[in-house]
Order: C-alpha cells, then structure tokens, then sequence
C-alpha cells in the first residue's frame, strides 16, 4: 500500500505544478506577450488540438498502454512502439494535401468574423 500512496502524491504533485504553470501561462503570459487577439487565437488552437488529436492518432495511444506490457520479446515491443509513431504520421501525410490544397478556404473560414470587423 506504501507504493500506492506514495505514487498517488507524486501524480498530486505533478498534475499540482502542471496547473501553476497553465496558470500561469494563461492569466500572465499570454494577456503579456500575445494581447488579447492572439491569446483568443492560441487557446484556440489548443481547444482543436485537443480534439483532433484522438483521430490524427488513430487511439493508438490507448493500445500502446495496453498491449505493451503484454509482449514479452523485444522485437514485439518496438514493432508496437513503430506502429504507434508510423499511424498518426501516415495520417497526417494523407491529410497534409488536402490542408494545402483548402489552405484558402481554411483561412477565411477562420478569421470571417476578423475580416468583417476590419472592413466596417
């Protein structure tokens, strides 16, 4: 039970300094260094990262947590290891035409409400 404890206070600890530092970043430095137009930008952009990123990794995340324990030879370790970095990559080459061929259409989507207000 030692062991358990003892890892429940260091995951408090470290999750305890991951939120000082968001915190910090969003109340001091963002407002600082970016202004509010780009701080809107930047959150953002985390908030669609963070949904993207199940599908761009294809939930391969999830089965390197699970399986990885389970294989006993090495070879099978770094086959599942490969596979969890070759997936998101091929994803992410198949997806990249498609971005710049729509880079455009993207960029208006994104910043119409921008271009509104700069015209009036």
């Amino acid at each position: 039970m030692g062991i358990v404890v003892r890892q429940s206070f260091l995951n408090l600890i470290s999750i305890g300094i991951a939120f000082l530092i968001g915190a910090v970043n969003t109340l001091y430095l963002y407002p600082t260094f970016l202004g509010s137009k780009l701080q809107g930008l930047i959150i953002a952009l985390l908030a669609i990262s963070n949904l993207l990123q199940p599908f761009i990794s294809f939930g391969t995340q999830h089965a390197v947590i699970r399986y990885y324990s389970k294989y006993t030879k090495k070879t099978d370790k770094d086959g599942l290891l490969t596979l969890s970095i070759i997936i998101p990559l091929v994803i992410v080459i198949l997806f990249a035409p498609i971005f710049y061929a729509y880079y455009d259409q993207i960029r208006q989507f994104l910043f119409q409400n921008d271009q509104k207000q700069q015209s009036n």
